[in-house]
């Protein structure tokens, strides 16, 4: 089930950002996210409320960026990240949603693509020694 993420989330969103080595979410940076409108932090969780993913965006009256993404190791493979994508696209309709990506990340970039992402722009270097693969996707009324 995927829902809004409340205070009560916190330890376990740092946890599985710890988890899949993403060392800038913390709990003051979720606290504050969590309190903003300018940010969409959506947890998923499963039958015994333990959260399995989670998926952060910023979001302007036009558009939202993925800021982060993250599913916990255990529970890989089980459709978490699609589950958080669908939520979001039935959250806001007629917007344009963003997302970079390391070109080297080919699961993401299937993931991505699967849920309805497309390349527009490649940012050359963009992480040093690699590019950057800029995506998105356009969210339709009555599209999911």
């Amino acid at each position: 089930m995927n829902r809004i993420a409340t205070c009560d989330d916190i330890t376990e969103i740092v946890l599985i950002s710890k988890g899949v080595k993403n060392n800038f979410v913390d709990e003051k940076y979720i606290n504050e996210v969590i309190n903003s409108s300018n940010y969409l932090l959506v947890v998923n969780e499963n039958e015994n409320k333990k959260i399995q993913g989670f998926i952060l965006l910023q979001v302007t009256s036009y558009d939202m960026d993925v800021i982060n993404i993250a599913v916990d190791i255990k529970y890989r493979r089980l459709h978490v990240a699609t589950s958080l994508f669908d939520f979001v696209f039935s959250y806001r309709k007629n917007n344009e949603i963003y997302l970079d990506v390391r070109e080297s990340n080919i699961p993401a970039i299937k993931l991505y693509e699967s849920v309805g992402f497309t390349t527009y722009r490649r940012r050359v270097k963009y992480y040093g020694d690699e590019d950057c693969l800029c995506m998105k996707k356009i969210v339709k009324e009555g599209e999911l």
